[in-house]
């Protein structure tokens, strides 16, 4: 079915395309296309105006370009798909089956302690409810299945240059952890423990730490307020004696009556601040 320019559709040159012969039609050119429709630019435009991305800074209109991606190549490959989805099902069910035998057997008192396997390979997923309880643990499962098989598109994407490969990997990545169940309060079994134990003042402290930071326009991991160069911080003697764009070079005075003619020069990793390594004398 063919679409004049004034009333062009995305969703008609996408099945004209997948109708046709997605290998022929090209994922490379069929995405362009999408990306220049507006509707899906208002979109995405939307989506990046979400005022938490100034202190969670995802791009979501590119997690959505990667996705989409990501479906055009598991279209492109009808039969791969249809086994992808069989493998999926197969193991999922399999899994479900298996958790709630145990949750039967320990109810029963045959199994009297929660399976330990893979408690560890996620910190994550590192409380004992994500094991011990039946529903946490399916939840859980399903997940890492579902990030799995996502995950190993782009690794399959034989056709997709190496640099548009690793895009849709970083981009998948980011959607996969930003789904995870521990970021939800609903499916987090140690933010819902320790709700009920404070009465609810963990979600309003939540909240009220949600809002400064919206205000501040960053993610504060520590109370900004209870450091300052001078009274905690940064209270060695020394001066700045080279700076540039990129670095200050602090060069420290004596703490003893002899140094070593050859000073040592120390680099801090790059996440840390220039005083990172000057703190408190204890």
């Amino acid at each position: 079915m063919g679409a004049s320019a004034e009333n062009w559709n995305w969703w008609q040159v996408l099945l004209d395309r997948i109708a046709s012969d997605p290998l022929q039609g090209g994922i490379g050119q069929l995405s362009e296309a999408l990306s220049k429709d507006p509707t899906l630019r208002a979109a995405e435009d939307a989506l990046n105006a979400n005022p938490l991305r100034q202190i969670i800074p995802l791009d979501w209109a590119e997690i959505v370009r990667a996705l989409r991606t990501a479906w055009l190549q598991v279209m492109s490959r009808p039969e791969q798909a249809i086994a992808s989805t069989i493998e999926f099902n197969l193991r999922a069910s399999q899994s479900v089956l298996d958790i709630w035998n145990k949750a039967g057997q320990r109810w029963l008192g045959v199994e009297h302690s929660a399976a330990s396997q893979g408690a560890g390979e996620d910190k994550r997923f590192a409380a004992p409810e994500w094991q011990g309880n039946p529903v946490f643990h399916m939840l859980k499962e399903l997940y890492s299945l579902a990030s799995e098989m996502l995950l190993r598109i782009p690794t399959e994407a034989e056709d997709m240059p190496p640099a548009d490969r690793l895009w849709l990997a970083f981009h998948l990545r980011q959607f996969v952890a930003a789904m995870s169940p521990t970021l939800n309060l609903a499916s987090n079994p140690v933010a819902l423990r320790r709700a009920l134990e404070t009465g609810g003042t963990s979600i309003a402290d939540g909240m009220r730490n949600l809002m400064r930071d919206l205000q501040q326009g960053k993610l504060s991991m520590v109370d900004t307020t209870a450091f300052a160069p001078g009274r905690n911080l940064a209270l060695s003697a020394g001066k700045v004696v080279y700076r540039n764009q990129l670095v200050e070079l602090i060069q420290y005075e004596p703490q003893s009556s002899s140094v070593h003619q050859v000073p040592l020069l120390i680099i801090p990793p790059w996440i840390n601040k220039f005083y990172i390594l000057d703190l408190q004398p204890k």
